[in-house]
């Protein structure tokens, strides 16, 4: 069955340089989570967590002082923050105050576009490539060991939000992706590594995505079918009927 998408709401954010570059993104059952990819040092927030509510609206914050960020994940307790160096990345495991508790350093000159919390574990997308017919993956990570325990190679060269619906991980392909990869949402069967469909997102847009359903637990995992959740500077909500 062929499932139709479409965009049934649209929560729009501050325009602000801080939110116009807005990167990672999270949720539980109330709340999203928005960290931002904005590389100017001199705006107050740069580094920031903002939370928001369902609606988009800011209510709260946090300044880890973890600079420029490409990505954001969250798993009930702990938010999970992809920090973008000149020529590295590495994620940090912070509190709700913003502590550092924990992070791994990803290999020098390769770089992460997303991450998500499937429950268990750490899923993130490297969007390194040095040719058109190098490969990227999306990769799965024990936290416990720092280990890489699982790969996806994906369709395209720039994967960048990954999200987790319970069953399928979701991966988007940039807008540098290469044709006709660029601007597809892909649904992967973690298990299989099978791509059971893909979803279409408006041109042009560099984009995180997050699965938000009636969010259950702390991860936004329930047996509902969820609504997709995109951005930046707008979150857009599709739906997959």
């Amino acid at each position: 069955m062929v499932k139709a998408q479409s965009i049934v709401r649209v929560l729009p954010l501050p325009n602000t340089t801080y939110w116009n570059q807005a990167w990672g993104i999270a949720a539980d059952s109330t709340r999203l989570f928005i960290s931002s990819g904005t590389s100017t040092t001199s705006v107050y927030n740069y580094g920031f967590i903002y939370t928001t509510n369902h609606n988009g609206v800011p209510i709260d914050s946090l300044n880890p002082s973890s600079g420029y960020s490409q990505g954001l994940a969250y798993d009930g307790t702990h938010f999970y923050y992809v920090r973008r160096y000149t020529a590295a990345c590495a994620i940090y495991k912070l509190t709700h105050q913003g502590a550092l508790v924990d992070s791994i350093r990803w290999p020098s000159n390769r770089y992460l576009g997303g991450a998500c919390w499937d429950g268990n574990f750490l899923w993130v997308s490297d969007y390194t490539s040095t040719s058109i017919s190098s490969s990227t993956y999306l990769y799965k990570i024990n936290w416990a060991t720092k280990s890489v325990v699982d790969s996806i190679q994906t369709i395209g060269l720039q994967p960048q939000g990954i999200a987790w619906d319970g069953q399928y991980l979701y991966y988007a392909m940039d807008l540098n992706g290469s044709k006709p990869n660029q601007n597809l949402i892909y649904v992967v069967n973690p298990v299989t590594h099978d791509t059971v469909r893909t979803i279409p997102m408006r041109p042009n847009r560099r984009t995180s995505i997050l699965i938000r359903e009636d969010l259950h637990g702390t991860d936004g995992i329930s047996g509902l079918s969820p609504n997709l959740l995109a951005q930046p500077r707008a979150v857009r909500c599709t739906s997959m009927t």
